[in-house]
C-alpha cells in the first residue's frame, strides 16, 4: 500500500523501486533454511542420512509477506522428499548413490515479476504404477488408462491424496501437497512434479 501511495503521488519510479527493495522485501534464503531442521528430523526418525539443504538463489529479495503462505506450505515438500524420496543408506549405496540423500531448492525471478521455486531430491522417485493402483477405485481404470505417467503423478496434488497405507506423524507422499497447490493458486500460479523412478523427483512451482 505504501508503495502504491508513492507511485500515486508521482514519486520517481527508480526511487519507488529502491524503497521497495530496501523496506518491503527480504532475502528468501533465511525463510527456507529452517526447513533443513524438518528434513533432518524426518531422516533421524527413519534412520536415513540427508545432506544439509542446498539453496540456490537465496540472496534474491522478494516481498516475503506476499509469499508467506506459500513458503510455509513448503514444509510438506521437504518432509515428503525425505520421507518418501530419500532411501536408506544401504539401498542408496546398492544403487550407486552416495549414502546421504540430497535435497536442493532453487529460486529464480521470471518475467512479469513472477517467482519460480524448484525443489529437487535424488531419491527413489514417484511410482506412476503405485498411484494408478491407489486411485483405481476412485477414478476408474479407464480414466487412469487415458493419462500418461507424467500426467498421473500430478495426482499427488489432489486433496487428501497419499501413497501411505496408514497415516502417521510422517506423512505419505502427497499429504500436504494440496496445500502447496492451493497456496500457488492464490498467487495465480501453477505446480507440477517431474520424476524418474530410481533417480529422484522435482517439484516446480511458478507464481506471480
Amino acid at each position: 500500500a505504501y508503495l502504491d501511495d508513492l507511485r500515486t503521488q508521482g514519486v520517481d519510479e527508480s526511487l519507488a523501486s529502491r524503497f521497495e527493495e530496501s523496506f518491503l522485501t527480504e532475502a528468501i534464503g533465511p525463510q527456507l533454511h529452517r526447513f533443513d531442521d524438518a528434513m533432518q528430523q524426518v531422516a533421524g526418525v527413519q534412520g536415513k542420512k540427508v545432506a544439509p539443504l542446498k539453496i540456490s538463489g537465496g540472496e534474491m529479495r522478494v516481498p516475503i509477506g506476499k509469499y508467506a503462505e506459500l513458503i510455509a506450505s513448503l514444509v510438506h515438500a521437504f518432509r515428503n522428499a525425505v520421507d518418501h524420496g530419500i532411501e536408506l543408506s544401504d539401498e542408496r549405496i546398492g544403487h550407486g548413490k552416495p549414502a546421504a540423500g540430497s535435497v536442493e531448492v532453487e529460486m529464480q525471478k521470471v518475467g512479469g515479476g513472477g517467482l519460480r521455486i524448484v525443489i529437487i531430491d535424488d531419491g527413489r522417485g514417484i511410482s506412476p504404477a503405485a498411484i494408478r493402483k491407489k486411485l483405481a477405485g476412485k477414478l476408474g481404470e479407464s480414466v487412469l488408462a487415458a493419462e500418461s505417467d507424467a500426467q498421473v503423478i500430478q495426482h499427488v496434488f489432489d486433496a487428501g491424496f497419499s501413497t501411505a497405507e496408514a497415516v502417521t506423524e510422517i506423512s505419505g507422499r502427497g499429504v500436504g501437497m494440496d496445500a502447496i497447490a492451493a497456496a500457488a493458486k492464490k498467487l495465480e500460479g501453477t505446480v507440477r512434479v517431474v520424476s524418474r523412478e530410481g533417480q529422484g523427483t522435482g517439484l516446480i512451482i511458478q507464481v506471480h
